[in-house]
């Protein structure tokens, strides 16, 4: 091959890439990094797509967990996709708990300021007709915001593969020993609580080889005060969503895997029962084998998405 023929080769196979990596690039819809402030200066941030043609609606995505919405574990771009497409705004909030030990000596009731500023942020650019989704552990926090709130820009609320609460999930899904060597942490914490050392750690596996750990950093570590805070009883902890799902009454649909491994199915079904005062509930099953709990990347983000965004557009269609 010459010289001109090698260059010409060079070019066109430089072209056809930058082409390639275009098309597939223009599937996505980008995202804008936005930072804000929660009411106490807490700093926070999101990922915020817009579509194509500017409108006043917007889905905010509460995660679970620590309340990271890049935890490994969820693909959120179908749901992007999806949303952007019919005419959707689409926030991806992290609260201020976001990373493995951001909750340590964090309080369940700082969602309320944390999803309040994601609200407050989309309203300042015009995302007024509000429709939050709750992923797992976002359930609580986001019908834990409303019912402190009753923020009117709120429209419905979507509980998405979402527990009752840490502790109630893991009634269902622990064994009895299981569920006795959990027993003995929360004691555990109580009584360092009662010491005055609620700063001290407490650590717990809480999936897989499920039980109190060897050491702190292991597992689920956390202050005892915040452990109870989270995982604690009901009647100990607001990070339980059917203390407040009774009172909702906006459109609010539980959407769940009949698979899912972490949440399991009565899990769901007790949200769902819960939702006495809304306007209208719906309990959504995705029956498709290999769907579970996570929004993994692939089939599950790609159902998960179509359920929400089909359950969104009928019931608060974008403007």
């Amino acid at each position: 091959m010459n010289r001109l023929s090698s260059f010409l080769y060079r070019m066109i196979i430089a072209t056809a890439t930058t082409v390639l990596f275009s098309t597939m690039l223009s599937a996505a819809p980008l995202a804008e990094f936005v930072n804000y402030k929660a009411a106490d200066g807490a700093n926070l941030n999101a990922l915020l797509y817009l579509p194509e043609k500017p409108g006043s609606s917007v889905v905010i995505l509460i995660p679970g967990g620590t309340g990271g919405f890049i935890d490994g574990f969820h693909d959120y771009t179908p749901l992007a996709e999806q949303l952007t497409a019919k005419g959707y705004a689409f926030l991806l909030a992290n609260m201020r708990t976001a990373g493995t030990h951001g909750w340590f000596y964090d309080r369940f009731e700082t969602a309320e300021q944390d999803v309040g500023a994601a609200v407050g942020m989309a309203k300042t650019r015009g995302l007024n007709r509000i429709i939050l989704v709750g992923v797992s552990l976002g359930g609580p926090r986001s019908v834990y915001y409303w019912d402190r709130t009753r923020e009117p820009a709120i429209k419905a609320i979507v509980f998405l593969a979402s527990i009752t609460s840490p502790y109630l999930e893991g009634r269902v899904r622990l064994d009895a020993a299981q569920r006795a060597a959990f027993d003995t942490v929360l004691v555990k914490a109580r009584n360092l609580i009662r010491q005055g050392k609620g700063h001290e750690p407490v650590c717990f596996i809480y999936f897989g080889d499920v039980g109190e750990c060897s050491a702190p950093g292991s597992g689920l570590t956390l202050s005892a005060s915040s452990f109870i805070s989270y995982l604690g009883s009901p009647e100990e902890s607001n990070a339980v969503s059917i203390k407040f799902t009774g009172q909702l009454t906006l459109p609010s649909a539980v959407i769940h895997s009949a698979n899912d491994e972490l949440a399991r199915p009565p899990v769901a079904k007790e949200i769902y029962d819960s939702l006495t005062a809304a306007a209208r509930r719906d309990l959504i099953w995705i029956e498709d084998e290999g769907v579970s709990h996570y929004l993994t990347p692939g089939k599950s983000a790609t159902v998960y998405a179509k359920a929400v965004v089909n359950w969104v557009s009928e019931v608060v269609p974008p403007e």
